[in-house]
Protein backbone atom coordinates (compact mmCIF):
# COMPACT_ATOMS: atom_id res chain seq x y z
CA UNK A 1 0.00 0.00 0.00
CA UNK A 2 2.90 2.29 0.48
CA UNK A 3 3.82 4.35 3.52
CA UNK A 4 1.12 6.00 4.62
CA UNK A 5 1.91 9.23 7.13
CA UNK A 6 -0.14 8.77 10.52
CA UNK A 7 -2.54 11.37 11.59
CA UNK A 8 -0.37 12.41 14.60
CA UNK A 9 2.62 12.92 12.38
CA UNK A 10 0.42 14.98 9.73
CA UNK A 11 -1.10 16.92 12.65
CA UNK A 12 2.26 17.86 14.04
CA UNK A 13 3.26 19.88 10.48
CA UNK A 14 0.02 21.54 10.22
CA UNK A 15 -1.57 19.25 7.33
CA UNK A 16 -4.35 18.31 9.88
CA UNK A 17 -5.87 19.88 12.31
CA UNK A 18 -7.23 18.56 15.80
CA UNK A 19 -10.77 18.34 14.82
CA UNK A 20 -9.78 16.38 11.59
CA UNK A 21 -8.25 13.75 14.00
CA UNK A 22 -10.74 14.24 16.82
CA UNK A 23 -13.38 12.64 14.27
CA UNK A 24 -11.50 9.92 12.96
CA UNK A 25 -10.93 8.43 16.65
CA UNK A 26 -14.70 9.04 17.38
CA UNK A 27 -15.48 7.53 14.28
CA UNK A 28 -12.59 3.99 15.17
CA UNK A 29 -14.55 4.27 18.95
CA UNK A 30 -18.09 3.67 16.56
CA UNK A 31 -17.11 1.72 13.33
CA UNK A 32 -13.81 -0.42 15.27
CA UNK A 33 -10.46 0.38 13.89
CA UNK A 34 -9.51 1.62 10.81
CA UNK A 35 -6.88 0.86 8.63
CA UNK A 36 -4.32 3.80 7.82
CA UNK A 37 -5.42 4.18 4.74
CA UNK A 38 -8.89 4.65 5.34
CA UNK A 39 -8.21 7.03 8.56
CA UNK A 40 -6.36 9.28 6.09
CA UNK A 41 -8.98 9.78 3.59
CA UNK A 42 -11.47 10.60 6.42
CA UNK A 43 -9.22 13.10 7.72
CA UNK A 44 -8.55 14.54 5.01
CA UNK A 45 -12.27 14.69 3.69
CA UNK A 46 -12.40 16.72 7.11
CA UNK A 47 -9.71 19.31 6.67
CA UNK A 48 -10.46 19.52 2.73
CA UNK A 49 -13.65 22.00 3.43
CA UNK A 50 -10.95 24.05 5.19
CA UNK A 51 -8.91 24.65 2.54
CA UNK A 52 -11.55 26.00 0.08
CA UNK A 53 -12.32 22.01 -1.66
CA UNK A 54 -16.19 20.45 -1.19
CA UNK A 55 -14.27 16.92 -1.15
CA UNK A 56 -11.09 14.51 -2.25
CA UNK A 57 -10.75 13.28 -5.41
CA UNK A 58 -8.90 9.97 -3.85
CA UNK A 59 -7.97 9.64 -7.54
CA UNK A 60 -6.34 12.56 -7.98
CA UNK A 61 -4.71 13.02 -4.80
CA UNK A 62 -0.76 13.08 -4.84
CA UNK A 63 1.22 14.35 -1.84
CA UNK A 64 2.26 16.92 -2.67
CA UNK A 65 -1.26 18.35 -2.33
CA UNK A 66 -1.22 17.55 1.25
CA UNK A 67 0.81 20.89 1.97
CA UNK A 68 -0.09 24.20 1.10
CA UNK A 69 2.13 26.38 3.07
CA UNK A 70 5.59 27.35 1.67
CA UNK A 71 7.79 25.23 2.81
CA UNK A 72 6.99 21.10 2.91
CA UNK A 73 8.87 18.70 5.74
CA UNK A 74 11.65 16.68 4.29
CA UNK A 75 9.96 13.55 5.13
CA UNK A 76 6.70 15.13 2.72
CA UNK A 77 8.79 13.62 -0.10
CA UNK A 78 9.18 10.17 1.12
CA UNK A 79 5.12 9.98 1.33
CA UNK A 80 3.41 7.57 -0.63
CA UNK A 81 -0.50 6.79 -1.20
CA UNK A 82 -2.82 3.95 -1.26
CA UNK A 83 -3.37 3.11 -5.29
CA UNK A 84 -6.64 4.67 -5.74
CA UNK A 85 -8.64 1.14 -6.91
CA UNK A 86 -7.42 0.09 -3.72
CA UNK A 87 -8.24 3.02 -1.52
CA UNK A 88 -11.75 3.29 -3.08
CA UNK A 89 -12.11 -0.96 -2.53
CA UNK A 90 -11.30 0.08 1.14
CA UNK A 91 -13.77 2.61 2.02
CA UNK A 92 -16.45 1.28 0.08
CA UNK A 93 -15.72 -1.48 3.02
CA UNK A 94 -16.02 1.19 5.80
CA UNK A 95 -19.17 1.34 7.90
CA UNK A 96 -18.59 5.18 8.05
CA UNK A 97 -18.68 5.37 4.72
CA UNK A 98 -22.11 5.64 2.59
CA UNK A 99 -23.24 6.08 -0.69
CA UNK A 100 -25.74 8.64 -1.41
CA UNK A 101 -28.83 6.61 -0.81
CA UNK A 102 -26.53 5.23 2.37
CA UNK A 103 -26.84 7.62 5.12
CA UNK A 104 -23.44 7.87 6.78
CA UNK A 105 -21.04 10.79 7.92
CA UNK A 106 -19.12 10.05 4.75
CA UNK A 107 -20.15 10.22 1.27
CA UNK A 108 -18.45 8.08 -1.68
CA UNK A 109 -19.60 9.08 -4.81
CA UNK A 110 -18.93 7.22 -8.07
CA UNK A 111 -15.92 5.97 -6.63
CA UNK A 112 -13.92 8.68 -6.54
CA UNK A 113 -14.84 11.53 -4.46
CA UNK A 114 -15.02 11.63 -0.62
CA UNK A 115 -17.53 13.84 0.99
CA UNK A 116 -18.26 15.15 4.39
CA UNK A 117 -21.93 14.47 4.29
CA UNK A 118 -23.16 18.00 5.30
CA UNK A 119 -20.85 19.13 1.99
CA UNK A 120 -22.59 16.45 -0.49
CA UNK A 121 -26.16 17.56 0.97
CA UNK A 122 -25.24 20.79 -0.24
CA UNK A 123 -24.03 20.11 -3.21
CA UNK A 124 -27.06 18.11 -4.02
CA UNK A 125 -29.51 21.11 -3.05
CA UNK A 126 -26.96 23.28 -5.51
CA UNK A 127 -27.92 20.74 -8.34
CA UNK A 128 -31.64 20.22 -7.86
CA UNK A 129 -32.52 23.44 -8.11
CA UNK A 130 -30.07 24.33 -10.77
CA UNK A 131 -31.14 21.64 -13.13
CA UNK A 132 -34.80 22.45 -12.84
CA UNK A 133 -34.26 25.91 -14.06
CA UNK A 134 -32.13 24.05 -17.06
CA UNK A 135 -35.12 21.36 -17.72
CA UNK A 136 -38.00 24.08 -17.69
CA UNK A 137 -36.08 25.75 -20.54
CA UNK A 138 -36.95 29.36 -21.52
CA UNK A 139 -39.37 31.01 -19.19
CA UNK A 140 -39.38 34.60 -20.66
CA UNK A 141 -41.40 37.56 -22.20
CA UNK A 142 -42.13 37.19 -26.18
CA UNK A 143 -39.15 39.20 -28.15
CA UNK A 144 -41.47 41.76 -29.68
CA UNK A 145 -42.83 43.39 -26.56
CA UNK A 146 -39.14 43.17 -24.90
CA UNK A 147 -38.16 45.27 -28.14
CA UNK A 148 -40.84 47.40 -27.66
CA UNK A 149 -40.41 47.74 -24.36
CA UNK A 150 -36.35 48.95 -24.76
CA UNK A 151 -37.68 51.11 -27.45
CA UNK A 152 -39.24 53.06 -24.67
CA UNK A 153 -36.86 53.08 -22.16
CA UNK A 154 -33.93 53.04 -23.96
CA UNK A 155 -34.70 54.76 -27.41
CA UNK A 156 -33.72 52.10 -29.89
CA UNK A 157 -34.27 47.86 -29.39
CA UNK A 158 -31.99 45.59 -28.01
CA UNK A 159 -28.59 44.47 -30.35
CA UNK A 160 -27.59 40.87 -29.82
CA UNK A 161 -24.05 41.74 -31.21
CA UNK A 162 -23.80 43.78 -27.49
CA UNK A 163 -22.42 41.49 -24.61
CA UNK A 164 -24.63 43.97 -22.43
CA UNK A 165 -27.89 43.73 -24.86
CA UNK A 166 -27.25 40.21 -24.71
CA UNK A 167 -27.08 40.08 -21.28
CA UNK A 168 -30.13 42.15 -20.56
CA UNK A 169 -31.96 40.10 -23.14
CA UNK A 170 -31.31 36.93 -21.24
CA UNK A 171 -32.46 37.96 -18.02
CA UNK A 172 -35.69 38.51 -19.81
CA UNK A 173 -36.10 34.60 -20.92
CA UNK A 174 -34.34 32.88 -18.30
CA UNK A 175 -35.08 32.03 -14.57
CA UNK A 176 -31.45 32.12 -13.97
CA UNK A 177 -28.98 34.20 -15.22
CA UNK A 178 -25.31 34.54 -14.84
CA UNK A 179 -23.35 37.79 -15.71
CA UNK A 180 -19.71 38.18 -15.49
CA UNK A 181 -17.25 40.52 -15.82
CA UNK A 182 -14.36 42.46 -14.61
CA UNK A 183 -14.19 45.85 -12.82
CA UNK A 184 -14.81 48.42 -15.40
CA UNK A 185 -16.85 46.24 -17.65
CA UNK A 186 -20.32 47.57 -16.83
CA UNK A 187 -22.10 44.71 -14.68
CA UNK A 188 -23.83 47.41 -12.53
CA UNK A 189 -24.79 49.25 -15.47
CA UNK A 190 -26.42 45.88 -17.23
CA UNK A 191 -27.99 45.11 -13.88
CA UNK A 192 -29.74 48.43 -13.88
CA UNK A 193 -30.98 48.45 -17.65
CA UNK A 194 -32.07 44.77 -16.82
CA UNK A 195 -33.79 45.62 -14.20
CA UNK A 196 -35.97 48.82 -15.58
CA UNK A 197 -36.74 46.40 -18.46
CA UNK A 198 -38.02 43.40 -16.25
CA UNK A 199 -40.18 46.28 -13.94
CA UNK A 200 -41.16 47.70 -17.15
CA UNK A 201 -42.79 44.55 -18.66
CA UNK A 202 -43.80 43.64 -15.22
CA UNK A 203 -44.83 46.16 -12.81
CA UNK A 204 -45.53 43.96 -10.18
CA UNK A 205 -42.36 41.75 -9.82
CA UNK A 206 -40.84 42.62 -6.20
CA UNK A 207 -37.22 42.65 -6.60
CA UNK A 208 -34.67 41.69 -3.95
CA UNK A 209 -30.70 42.86 -3.89
CA UNK A 210 -28.19 41.05 -1.86
CA UNK A 211 -24.31 40.41 -1.48
CA UNK A 212 -22.32 38.09 0.82
CA UNK A 213 -20.95 40.79 2.61
CA UNK A 214 -22.35 43.88 4.21
CA UNK A 215 -19.60 46.40 2.58
CA UNK A 216 -20.42 44.42 -1.01
CA UNK A 217 -24.30 45.28 -0.32
CA UNK A 218 -24.11 48.84 0.19
CA UNK A 219 -21.95 49.13 -2.85
CA UNK A 220 -24.34 47.41 -4.54
CA UNK A 221 -27.27 49.69 -3.12
CA UNK A 222 -24.77 52.72 -3.74
CA UNK A 223 -24.09 51.78 -7.77
CA UNK A 224 -28.11 50.95 -8.75
CA UNK A 225 -28.95 54.32 -7.17
CA UNK A 226 -26.22 56.20 -9.56
CA UNK A 227 -27.20 54.65 -12.16
CA UNK A 228 -31.07 55.34 -11.60
CA UNK A 229 -30.04 58.89 -12.02
CA UNK A 230 -27.67 58.53 -15.44
CA UNK A 231 -30.22 57.04 -17.65
CA UNK A 232 -32.96 59.28 -15.86
CA UNK A 233 -35.97 56.52 -15.87
CA UNK A 234 -39.22 58.03 -15.35
CA UNK A 235 -39.65 58.88 -11.27
CA UNK A 236 -43.08 55.69 -11.11
CA UNK A 237 -40.35 53.06 -12.32
CA UNK A 238 -37.44 54.27 -10.18
CA UNK A 239 -39.86 54.23 -7.16
CA UNK A 240 -40.50 50.26 -8.20
CA UNK A 241 -36.54 49.46 -7.93
CA UNK A 242 -35.46 48.55 -4.48
CA UNK A 243 -33.97 50.99 -2.35
CA UNK A 244 -31.67 48.99 -0.10
CA UNK A 245 -29.73 45.91 -0.47
CA UNK A 246 -29.21 43.33 2.08
CA UNK A 247 -26.50 40.55 3.10
CA UNK A 248 -27.52 37.12 1.88
CA UNK A 249 -27.79 36.01 5.61
CA UNK A 250 -29.91 38.54 6.69
CA UNK A 251 -32.24 38.01 3.18
CA UNK A 252 -32.28 34.32 4.36
CA UNK A 253 -33.27 35.18 8.34
CA UNK A 254 -30.09 34.75 10.56
CA UNK A 255 -31.20 32.72 13.37
CA UNK A 256 -28.60 33.66 16.34
CA UNK A 257 -27.37 30.50 18.07
CA UNK A 258 -28.61 28.05 14.95
CA UNK A 259 -27.60 26.66 11.86
CA UNK A 260 -30.69 27.00 9.90
CA UNK A 261 -32.59 30.03 8.63
CA UNK A 262 -35.45 31.27 8.46
CA UNK A 263 -36.18 30.85 5.04
CA UNK A 264 -35.99 27.34 3.50
CA UNK A 265 -37.84 25.10 1.62
CA UNK A 266 -40.63 24.76 3.58
CA UNK A 267 -40.61 28.90 3.82
CA UNK A 268 -39.49 30.43 0.48
CA UNK A 269 -38.62 33.88 -0.20
CA UNK A 270 -41.48 35.97 -0.86
CA UNK A 271 -39.57 37.34 -4.15
CA UNK A 272 -40.25 37.40 -7.16
CA UNK A 273 -36.79 38.18 -8.21
CA UNK A 274 -33.69 37.95 -6.65
CA UNK A 275 -30.35 39.76 -7.45
CA UNK A 276 -27.06 38.72 -5.70
CA UNK A 277 -23.93 40.39 -6.47
CA UNK A 278 -20.45 39.36 -5.87
CA UNK A 279 -21.69 36.21 -6.49
CA UNK A 280 -17.84 35.16 -6.65
CA UNK A 281 -17.88 35.43 -2.45
CA UNK A 282 -20.46 32.72 -1.70
CA UNK A 283 -19.14 29.76 -0.77
CA UNK A 284 -21.02 26.04 -1.47
CA UNK A 285 -23.06 26.59 1.92
CA UNK A 286 -24.68 29.58 1.50
CA UNK A 287 -25.03 28.94 -2.34
CA UNK A 288 -27.43 25.95 -1.56
CA UNK A 289 -29.37 27.75 1.19
CA UNK A 290 -30.33 30.91 -1.14
CA UNK A 291 -31.33 28.19 -4.01
CA UNK A 292 -32.87 26.27 -1.18
CA UNK A 293 -34.78 29.30 -0.21
CA UNK A 294 -36.22 30.25 -3.72
CA UNK A 295 -39.73 29.19 -3.91
CA UNK A 296 -40.86 27.79 -7.81
CA UNK A 297 -41.57 31.56 -9.02
CA UNK A 298 -38.43 32.87 -8.08
CA UNK A 299 -35.76 33.96 -10.60
CA UNK A 300 -32.42 34.36 -9.61
CA UNK A 301 -29.61 36.77 -11.17
CA UNK A 302 -26.12 36.23 -10.34
CA UNK A 303 -23.32 39.02 -10.80
CA UNK A 304 -19.66 38.45 -10.28
CA UNK A 305 -16.15 38.18 -11.79
CA UNK A 306 -15.39 34.50 -12.65
CA UNK A 307 -11.57 34.99 -12.62
CA UNK A 308 -11.86 36.79 -8.94
CA UNK A 309 -10.50 34.72 -5.76
CA UNK A 310 -13.83 32.56 -4.46
CA UNK A 311 -14.96 32.26 -0.86
CA UNK A 312 -12.85 31.71 2.20
CA UNK A 313 -14.42 29.00 2.79
CA UNK A 314 -15.52 25.56 0.73
CA UNK A 315 -16.49 25.81 -2.82
CA UNK A 316 -15.88 27.97 -5.69
CA UNK A 317 -19.90 28.10 -7.05
CA UNK A 318 -19.73 30.67 -9.22
CA UNK A 319 -17.02 30.16 -11.40
CA UNK A 320 -18.06 26.42 -11.71
CA UNK A 321 -21.51 27.90 -12.71
CA UNK A 322 -19.65 30.09 -15.38
CA UNK A 323 -17.55 27.39 -16.66
CA UNK A 324 -18.25 25.78 -20.66
CA UNK A 325 -19.37 22.40 -18.48
CA UNK A 326 -22.45 24.41 -16.87
CA UNK A 327 -25.60 24.42 -19.01
CA UNK A 328 -27.00 27.36 -17.36
CA UNK A 329 -27.31 30.91 -19.67
CA UNK A 330 -24.60 33.14 -19.23
CA UNK A 331 -23.03 36.09 -20.33
CA UNK A 332 -19.26 37.73 -20.18
CA UNK A 333 -18.71 41.27 -20.72
CA UNK A 334 -15.53 41.83 -21.76
CA UNK A 335 -14.96 45.29 -22.72
CA UNK A 336 -13.99 47.47 -19.98
CA UNK A 337 -14.86 51.00 -19.97
CA UNK A 338 -12.82 51.91 -17.07
CA UNK A 339 -9.02 50.76 -18.35
CA UNK A 340 -7.43 50.94 -21.31
CA UNK A 341 -6.30 47.18 -22.92
CA UNK A 342 -3.19 48.27 -24.23
CA UNK A 343 -1.57 49.39 -20.93
CA UNK A 344 -1.22 49.59 -17.34
CA UNK A 345 -4.59 48.37 -14.73
CA UNK A 346 -6.24 47.11 -17.98
CA UNK A 347 -3.45 45.56 -19.93
CA UNK A 348 -1.93 43.81 -16.73
CA UNK A 349 -5.16 42.15 -15.66
CA UNK A 350 -6.11 41.13 -18.81
CA UNK A 351 -2.53 39.54 -19.29
CA UNK A 352 -3.17 37.22 -15.93
CA UNK A 353 -6.40 36.87 -17.00
CA UNK A 354 -5.58 34.63 -19.76
CA UNK A 355 -2.21 33.53 -18.09
CA UNK A 356 0.30 35.92 -20.16
CA UNK A 357 3.22 35.55 -18.04
CA UNK A 358 5.58 37.37 -20.34
CA UNK A 359 3.30 40.21 -21.12
CA UNK A 360 2.20 40.52 -17.54
CA UNK A 361 5.53 41.21 -17.33
CA UNK A 362 6.62 43.18 -19.56
CA UNK A 363 3.59 45.62 -18.48
CA UNK A 364 5.52 45.69 -14.63
CA UNK A 365 8.57 46.58 -16.06
CA UNK A 366 7.43 48.86 -18.18
CA UNK A 367 9.33 52.08 -17.33
CA UNK A 368 6.89 54.89 -19.13
CA UNK A 369 4.05 53.23 -17.02
CA UNK A 370 3.72 54.09 -13.25
CA UNK A 371 0.12 53.06 -13.04
CA UNK A 372 2.02 49.62 -12.27
CA UNK A 373 5.01 48.79 -10.91
CA UNK A 374 6.93 45.67 -9.87
CA UNK A 375 9.32 46.77 -7.24
CA UNK A 376 11.99 44.61 -5.36
CA UNK A 377 9.92 43.12 -1.50
CA UNK A 378 11.95 45.17 1.46
CA UNK A 379 14.30 42.68 3.39
CA UNK A 380 12.68 42.45 6.69
CA UNK A 381 15.32 45.15 8.32
CA UNK A 382 14.52 47.47 5.88
CA UNK A 383 10.36 47.01 5.81
CA UNK A 384 9.39 49.15 8.46
CA UNK A 385 11.05 52.09 6.70
CA UNK A 386 9.55 51.39 3.23
CA UNK A 387 6.15 51.18 4.38
CA UNK A 388 6.71 54.38 6.06
CA UNK A 389 7.87 55.88 2.79
CA UNK A 390 5.00 55.06 0.92
CA UNK A 391 2.64 55.68 2.93
CA UNK A 392 4.01 58.57 5.37
CA UNK A 393 1.37 61.18 3.73
CA UNK A 394 -1.81 59.09 4.40
CA UNK A 395 -0.62 58.11 7.90
CA UNK A 396 -0.17 61.57 8.66
CA UNK A 397 -3.57 62.72 7.31
CA UNK A 398 -5.44 59.55 8.25
CA UNK A 399 -4.61 60.52 12.07
CA UNK A 400 -5.70 63.54 11.99
CA UNK A 401 -9.16 63.06 10.66
CA UNK A 402 -12.78 63.85 11.98
CA UNK A 403 -15.12 63.14 10.17
CA UNK A 404 -16.78 59.77 9.04
CA UNK A 405 -16.77 61.18 5.50
CA UNK A 406 -13.48 62.74 5.29
CA UNK A 407 -12.06 59.55 6.93
CA UNK A 408 -13.53 57.26 4.61
CA UNK A 409 -12.68 59.23 1.56
CA UNK A 410 -8.88 58.84 2.58
CA UNK A 411 -9.19 55.27 3.96
CA UNK A 412 -10.61 54.29 0.17
CA UNK A 413 -7.42 56.72 -1.26
CA UNK A 414 -4.77 54.03 -0.46
CA UNK A 415 -4.59 50.39 1.09
CA UNK A 416 -2.10 48.05 1.62
CA UNK A 417 -2.99 44.40 0.10
CA UNK A 418 -0.75 41.46 1.84
CA UNK A 419 -0.77 37.97 -0.26
CA UNK A 420 -0.84 36.57 3.12
CA UNK A 421 -2.41 36.59 6.61
CA UNK A 422 0.26 35.21 8.89
CA UNK A 423 4.54 35.68 8.15
CA UNK A 424 7.27 38.47 7.89
CA UNK A 425 4.90 40.06 5.36
CA UNK A 426 1.57 39.08 6.24
CA UNK A 427 -0.98 41.82 6.66
CA UNK A 428 -0.83 40.73 10.65
CA UNK A 429 3.25 42.11 11.13
CA UNK A 430 2.45 44.81 8.28
CA UNK A 431 -0.44 46.08 11.40
CA UNK A 432 2.28 45.46 13.99
CA UNK A 433 4.38 47.78 12.10
CA UNK A 434 2.60 50.28 11.14
CA UNK A 435 1.48 50.47 14.82
CA UNK A 436 4.65 50.75 15.52
CA UNK A 437 5.24 53.31 13.20
CA UNK A 438 2.84 56.01 15.04
CA UNK A 439 4.58 55.46 17.87
CA UNK A 440 7.98 56.39 16.61
CA UNK A 441 6.89 58.83 14.00
CA UNK A 442 3.78 60.11 15.39
CA UNK A 443 4.48 59.90 18.71
CA UNK A 444 1.37 57.94 19.45
CA UNK A 445 1.45 56.16 23.00
CA UNK A 446 2.32 52.66 21.96
CA UNK A 447 0.14 50.76 24.64
CA UNK A 448 -2.81 52.59 22.95
CA UNK A 449 -5.09 50.30 21.16
CA UNK A 450 -7.97 53.01 21.02
CA UNK A 451 -7.09 56.15 19.02
CA UNK A 452 -8.94 58.37 16.39
CA UNK A 453 -8.11 57.55 12.31
CA UNK A 454 -7.54 53.55 13.37
CA UNK A 455 -8.77 51.18 10.87
CA UNK A 456 -10.88 48.49 11.93
CA UNK A 457 -11.60 45.25 10.23
CA UNK A 458 -14.53 43.13 11.77
CA UNK A 459 -13.33 39.29 11.34
CA UNK A 460 -16.69 37.49 12.86
CA UNK A 461 -20.43 38.01 12.10
CA UNK A 462 -22.30 39.58 15.02
CA UNK A 463 -25.76 39.71 14.35
CA UNK A 464 -26.92 41.41 17.79
CA UNK A 465 -25.11 44.73 16.75
CA UNK A 466 -25.03 43.70 12.71
CA UNK A 467 -22.10 43.86 11.74
CA UNK A 468 -20.81 40.78 10.04
CA UNK A 469 -16.95 39.43 9.33
CA UNK A 470 -15.79 41.61 6.11
CA UNK A 471 -17.22 44.92 7.46
CA UNK A 472 -14.70 47.91 7.92
CA UNK A 473 -14.71 50.83 9.91
CA UNK A 474 -12.71 53.95 11.41
CA UNK A 475 -12.24 55.10 15.05
CA UNK A 476 -13.63 58.86 15.17
CA UNK A 477 -14.19 61.12 18.26
CA UNK A 478 -18.04 61.17 19.25
CA UNK A 479 -19.69 63.51 21.54
CA UNK A 480 -16.57 63.61 23.83
CA UNK A 481 -15.80 59.93 23.49
CA UNK A 482 -14.33 57.43 20.92
CA UNK A 483 -16.08 55.63 18.86
CA UNK A 484 -16.04 53.25 15.53
CA UNK A 485 -18.08 54.36 12.25
CA UNK A 486 -19.42 52.18 9.69
CA UNK A 487 -21.05 53.44 6.37
CA UNK A 488 -24.70 52.37 6.53
CA UNK A 489 -27.70 53.01 4.54
CA UNK A 490 -29.49 55.53 6.52
CA UNK A 491 -30.52 58.94 5.58
CA UNK A 492 -26.75 59.67 7.95
CA UNK A 493 -24.78 57.36 5.65
CA UNK A 494 -22.81 55.82 8.87
CA UNK A 495 -23.44 54.54 12.10
CA UNK A 496 -21.08 54.29 15.29
CA UNK A 497 -20.67 51.37 17.65
CA UNK A 498 -18.24 51.56 21.33
CA UNK A 499 -15.78 49.63 20.94
CA UNK A 500 -16.92 47.40 23.99
CA UNK A 501 -19.34 46.74 21.72
CA UNK A 502 -17.49 45.50 18.25
CA UNK A 503 -17.40 41.55 17.52
CA UNK A 504 -13.92 40.37 17.15
CA UNK A 505 -11.73 42.73 15.10
CA UNK A 506 -8.82 44.14 13.99
CA UNK A 507 -6.62 46.59 12.37
CA UNK A 508 -6.67 47.21 9.33
CA UNK A 509 -4.33 49.15 7.59
CA UNK A 510 -2.87 46.16 5.99
CA UNK A 511 -5.61 43.59 4.83
CA UNK A 512 -5.11 40.19 2.66
CA UNK A 513 -6.38 40.25 -0.86
CA UNK A 514 -9.37 37.72 0.17
CA UNK A 515 -10.57 40.53 2.49
CA UNK A 516 -10.61 43.25 0.06
CA UNK A 517 -13.03 41.48 -2.52
CA UNK A 518 -15.67 43.71 -2.56
CA UNK A 519 -13.74 47.15 -2.46
CA UNK A 520 -11.93 49.56 -4.79
CA UNK A 521 -8.94 52.10 -3.48
CA UNK A 522 -7.52 54.87 -5.52
CA UNK A 523 -3.78 53.00 -4.88
CA UNK A 524 -3.05 49.58 -3.83
CA UNK A 525 0.46 48.47 -2.41
CA UNK A 526 0.77 45.12 -3.28
CA UNK A 527 3.03 43.00 -0.77
CA UNK A 528 3.67 39.35 -2.38
CA UNK A 529 6.02 36.87 -0.54
CA UNK A 530 10.04 36.26 -0.33
CA UNK A 531 9.53 32.92 -1.94
CA UNK A 532 7.02 30.82 -3.82
CA UNK A 533 4.03 30.24 -2.36
CA UNK A 534 0.86 27.81 -3.01
CA UNK A 535 -1.05 30.43 -1.32
CA UNK A 536 -0.30 32.78 -4.24
CA UNK A 537 -2.36 32.02 -6.94
CA UNK A 538 -3.36 33.58 -10.88
CA UNK A 539 -6.74 34.68 -8.72
CA UNK A 540 -5.02 37.01 -5.75
CA UNK A 541 -3.09 38.77 -7.90
CA UNK A 542 -5.96 39.08 -10.18
CA UNK A 543 -7.92 40.10 -7.42
CA UNK A 544 -5.07 41.96 -5.61
CA UNK A 545 -4.53 44.22 -9.07
CA UNK A 546 -7.75 44.83 -9.93
CA UNK A 547 -8.62 46.96 -6.46
CA UNK A 548 -6.58 49.61 -7.83
CA UNK A 549 -8.74 51.86 -9.71
CA UNK A 550 -5.73 54.10 -10.84
CA UNK A 551 -1.93 52.15 -9.38
CA UNK A 552 -1.03 49.36 -8.13
CA UNK A 553 2.70 48.63 -6.92
CA UNK A 554 3.93 44.99 -6.49
CA UNK A 555 6.73 44.40 -4.02
CA UNK A 556 8.24 41.21 -4.42
CA UNK A 557 10.47 39.14 -7.30
CA UNK A 558 9.47 38.71 -10.55
CA UNK A 559 10.30 34.94 -10.46
CA UNK A 560 7.32 34.74 -7.75
CA UNK A 561 4.92 36.77 -9.96
CA UNK A 562 5.71 34.40 -12.54
CA UNK A 563 5.12 31.40 -10.12
CA UNK A 564 1.96 32.98 -8.97
CA UNK A 565 0.59 33.03 -12.68
CA UNK A 566 1.42 29.91 -13.49
CA UNK A 567 -0.47 28.62 -10.79
CA UNK A 568 -4.49 28.91 -11.01
CA UNK A 569 -5.96 28.42 -8.24
CA UNK A 570 -8.12 24.34 -8.35
CA UNK A 571 -10.85 23.65 -5.99
CA UNK A 572 -11.89 20.13 -5.84
CA UNK A 573 -15.80 19.58 -6.47
CA UNK A 574 -18.21 17.54 -8.41
CA UNK A 575 -20.09 20.03 -9.94
CA UNK A 576 -18.69 19.59 -13.06
CA UNK A 577 -19.24 16.28 -13.10
CA UNK A 578 -22.81 16.06 -12.52
CA UNK A 579 -23.15 19.20 -15.27
CA UNK A 580 -21.73 16.11 -17.37
CA UNK A 581 -24.47 13.65 -16.36
CA UNK A 582 -27.11 16.63 -17.67
CA UNK A 583 -26.72 15.29 -21.05
CA UNK A 584 -30.75 14.96 -21.72
CA UNK A 585 -31.70 18.29 -20.32
CA UNK A 586 -32.36 20.70 -23.19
Amino acid sequence: MGDVPELSRLLAVGVLSEVDVHLVRMIERLCGELTPEVALALALASQWPQRGHVCVDVRALAPDDLWDQQEAPSWLGEVRLPPPAEWVSQLEDCQAVGSPEVHAPFVLWQGRWLYLRRYWEYESTLEVRLRRWVEEGDVGHDRERVQASAQRLFGRPLDDSDDQERAIRMATQHACAILTGGPGTGKTTTVVRMLALLLDLEPDLDICLAAPTGKAALRLQESIQQGCQAFEFDDALVAKLPEQAQTLHRLLGYQRHLTTFRHDEANPLPYGLVVVDEASMMDLGLAAKLLGALGPGTRLILVGDREQLPSVDAGAVFSGLCADACPLPKVELTRNYRFSQTAGIGALAGAIRAGAVDQACLVLNDAADESCRLEPLPSLNHLREAIWDVCEAYLRSLAKVMTPGEAFALWEHQRILCAHRVGPYGSENVNDLVHDLLGSRLQMPRSQRWYPGRPILITENDYAVELFNGDTGIVLPWQGKLHVFFRSANEAGYRHVPPARLPAHESAYAMTVHKSQGSEFDHVLLMLTDQPSRLLTRELLYTGITRARESVRLWGAEDVVRQGMAQPLARVSGLEARFESWEDCP
